[in-house]
């Protein structure tokens, strides 16, 4: 099988995976560990990040956390636009280095300049890891905002994000044997209207399902501030969908009939669906 190909392109064979006895059974790619069993495959986030967070942060005998971050609280004392020096509370990128001393927007102080390579390290590492652990995306994201200037509240929320993986520190997801191709596409989204106290700006997640496995998750901040929960559900489903139509055109279009049920996630019991065709 891969004759034909290395007449084209180098090649390197690192396993065949299958069911013969002669066949691999497991796999690393991209330090992510792929399994062969007797009914699915099985795929594993690599395991060695959050060894690596607990260790560099000193949280290795710490307890574990339940949620990987909390929102942030509102101030009752001043309006949301009130002690801003940016407006709608945006990261202003043309300041020069903080000062020892200062305070962020947050009324924390902010880090000095070994704390700041060790907050930018385990973000990094949580946003790469978030890839394959989409329970902690909103919140990698919410970190990743802070990169440029990070303060001691950003400090303690790295601290409870890793607290929450020393919990569950793998995953591994099933993916199944099916007797045919998978047919369906299911997108779950949802948006976090006005989530931001800062700017005001919601939040778009949703994660595709194709055949049953969860192949694509995001949380991402809406690029317009949304002036109703319905229009930040109306820009949420319109990314799902987006999504929907981009894996179709991964697959080819006219091989397969797919269908898109968007689910909008009105309230914790309540979906209303709409199905089209392509």
């Amino acid at each position: 099988m891969t004759a034909p190909l290395q007449k084209v392109w180098l090649i390197k064979v690192r396993a065949t995976l299958g069911p013969e006895p002669s066949d691999d059974k497991e796999v690393s790619i991209l330090n992510r560990v792929i399994r062969w069993s007797h009914s699915s495959l099985l795929y594993e986030a690599d395991p060695r990040h959050v060894e690596k967070l607990l260790r560099d942060s000193g949280l290795e005998n710490c307890n574990a956390l339940n949620t990987p971050g909390v929102k942030e609280p509102t101030n009752s004392e001043k309006s949301w636009f009130e002690g801003e020096s940016t407006p709608h509370g945006e990261v202003d990128n043309t300041r020069g280095p903080v000062s020892p001393g200062d305070h962020g927007a947050d009324g924390s102080p902010y880090l000095d300049r070994g704390e700041v390579r060790s907050y930018r390290s385990a973000v990094a590492r949580c946003n790469y890891l978030a890839a394959d652990r989409l329970e902690i995306a909103f919140t990698t994201k919410e970190l990743c905002r802070a990169m440029a200037n990070p303060t001691m509240a950003d400090a303690k929320a790295v601290a409870r994000l890793i607290r929450f993986l020393k919990g569950l520190p793998r995953m591994v997801q099933q993916i199944p044997f099916e007797d045919r191709p998978p047919a369906m596409i299911e997108v779950y989204v949802d948006s976090d209207w006005a989530g931001c106290r800062k700017s005001r700006k919601s939040t778009s997640g949703g994660i595709v399902y194709f055949g049953g496995v969860a192949v694509r998750g995001w949380s991402s901040n809406q690029s317009v501030i949304a002036l109703s929960s319905g229009e930040a559900e109306y820009y949420a489903a319109l990314g799902g969908a987006s999504s929907a139509l981009g894996l179709v055109d991964a697959e080819g279009p006219g091989h397969v009939r797919f269908y898109h049920p968007v689910h909008r996630q009105l309230s914790s019991t309540q979906h209303y669906p709409s199905c089209w065709s392509r």
